[in-house]
């Protein structure tokens, strides 16, 4: 369907501009795609593919099928350590209501330079 391919092309665009990257990567979004769908996770793959690593799998976080994702690689230069992933609650407004339609995710890293 034409959303799973502009999905993909979107991802395409993503990897061009990383490849082109030797540094280290956080790599922050809503990327709409589910990884318990099998094409979505196909499209996924490809971020695995160029030595991403998604911070939710990593520490087998307890909503592995979020579409909000955060994704990281270390480089030469620099070593990022994942420490934590959360989903916190307290970003409402006055009324207590969420101040978005997708609940924000959050990603502790620890970091060593080389």
């Amino acid at each position: 369907d034409i959303d799973t391919e502009l999905r993909s092309e979107q991802v395409d665009t993503i990897l061009s501009e990383i490849t082109e990257l030797d540094g280290t990567i956080i790599l922050m979004g809503d990327f709409n795609l589910h990884p318990d769908d099998p094409i979505d996770m196909e499209i996924l793959d490809r971020l695995i593919d160029a030595g991403l690593s998604n911070t939710c799998w990593e520490l087998d976080c307890a909503e592995p099928n979020h579409i909000d994702q955060i994704w990281y690689r270390s480089g030469d230069a620099l070593t990022l350590t994942l420490k934590s992933w959360d989903r916190p609650t307290h970003f409402v407004d006055a009324e207590g209501g969420d101040l978005s339609d997708h609940p924000p995710i959050v990603a502790v890293f620890g970091w060593e330079s080389h």
